[in-house]
């Protein structure tokens, strides 16, 4: 008959124990090019104002992200806008941020604060350290 044998390691590989996870591509290798992240937060930043209740989007992003928003996609902005009557959509850019991270948060009817725009990336600190691409437990509440 044949025989395998395998052998369990006791302790990480070389490549384990000297390398880490690169915190900007999470170790996939690949960063979205910035016309396309940006066009994936204004879908996300479009689903947020469709919700109900909704009374302003914040979407927290990189610089360069934020200037394609404002300056290139500035009519998409204004038409979300326009079309969800009343939502306020304010993207707010943050140089401490490199792409592909970002945030999209919604503000409830009523929960709204009189905070300068810069300040807040402040002001949204403890939701901003929920998973940033996928906010499902955020994005999925009504």
């Amino acid at each position: 008959g044949l025989l395998e044998m395998s052998r369990q390691r006791l302790s990480p590989s070389l490549g384990e124990s000297s390398h880490h996870v690169c915190p900007r591509c999470s170790g996939t290798g690949t960063v979205r090019d910035n016309e396309s992240l940006s066009l994936s937060i204004l879908r996300l930043i479009e689903e947020e104002a469709l919700k109900e209740n909704t009374q302003e989007v914040h979407a927290i992003v990189p610089v360069p992200i934020a200037s394609y928003l404002l300056n290139e996609k500035r009519s998409a902005v204004n038409a979300i806008e326009t079309r969800q009557d009343g939502v306020r959509c304010v993207i707010v850019p943050n140089d401490q941020m490199e792409t592909p991270h970002y945030h999209v948060l919604r503000v409830r009817k009523g929960e709204e604060t009189p905070t300068l725009s810069y300040m807040l990336p402040k002001l949204h600190e403890e939701a901003m350290a929920l998973p940033s691409e996928e906010e499902f437990a955020e994005r999925k509440r009504p």
